[in-house]
């Protein structure tokens, strides 16, 4: 992705943008899970890693890695439930 020549803080947003997909699949999912059950949600956050993993396998794009990172946030609270 030539991280070397992008500024600090585009690199420090990776980081970011997976933690902003946990809290909001935290604030979503568990009472979600609740309401309708745990297989749906934990179905959904297994969707979202594979699309995660196989977009960050392919990407070149420092754009399109805060979105697979984005998901991959999202996938953590479906992994937990």
């Amino acid at each position: 992705m030539n991280l070397l020549c992008e500024p600090n803080y585009k690199i420090g947003l990776l980081g970011s943008f997976y933690f902003i997909g946990v809290v909001v699949a935290i604030l979503i999912l568990p009472p979600l899970a609740d309401r309708i059950g745990r297989k749906w949600p934990v179905f959904i956050g297994n969707i979202f890693l594979i699309i995660s993993m196989v977009g960050l396998l392919f990407t070149h794009n420092i754009y399109e890695a805060y979105v697979y990172l984005l998901f991959d946030g999202i996938s953590f609270a479906g992994k937990v439930i």
